[in-house]
């Protein structure tokens, strides 16, 4: 019977696998960095990119928000030009309205009313004066409302005059005038007149 040493062919076999095992493990080892490498990269691209991108739309957003605000100060440098020029359209209205108003108002005076102050502020004509009874004053107020000019007109106080001696300011005035308010009933009235203002004036 033959006797057959296996042993050395068997440490052999050990030896190819090991070495087969460890160029594996090399070349798996090698792949594995390969692609952890590529995916670094890749990913470092996709960050730069995403960073460039955002970068980019900031810029892009401070340049808007820039543009707003000067498109915003343009509307606000548009109002006040347009307020201006508004007011100064009012002002010419209003300077070529007050003659109208003055005469206006001599054509209703009623004959037993005096004016004793007349001031313009802004569109709302103040008027105070005398006159002999509240008939007289109605009167007036209800020719006052008939002027075209006139958006309203509110009595804002009436009251009876109290005539202390003969040789009153007012009374010689009025007596002057061809009035004489030394009597019983005379009264003492207040009046503001909103003016109709520019634009109305026109509709």
């Amino acid at each position: 019977m033959i006797n057959i040493n296996l042993l050395p062919w068997r440490e052999k076999k050990i030896e190819i696998e090991n070495r087969k095992f460890v160029f594996s493990a090399i070349v798996v080892s090698l792949i594995v960095a390969v692609l952890m490498l590529l995916y670094s990269f890749l990913f470092r691209g996709i960050l730069i990119k995403e960073n460039q991108d955002y970068n980019y739309l900031k810029k892009e957003i401070y340049a808007l928000e820039g543009s707003i605000t000067k498109i915003k100060d343009l509307d606000a440098q548009r109002e006040g030009i347009f307020a201006r020029k508004e007011i100064i359209r009012e002002l010419q209205y209003i300077r070529t309205l007050i003659p109208e108003i003055f005469d206006n108002l001599a054509e209703i005076l009623p004959a037993n009313i005096l004016i004793e102050n007349l001031k313009m502020e802004g569109f709302t004509l103040k008027m105070s004066g005398v006159g002999l009874g509240n008939q007289d004053v109605s009167l007036l107020m209800n020719k006052i409302n008939e002027l075209h000019w006139v958006q309203k007109a509110s009595l804002t106080e009436i009251k009876h005059r109290v005539i202390e001696s003969q040789q009153d300011a007012k009374a010689d005035l009025l007596t002057s005038a061809g009035i004489n308010l030394d009597v019983p009933g005379s009264v003492f009235f207040m009046v503001h007149i909103d003016v109709r203002e520019f634009n109305k004036a026109r509709d």
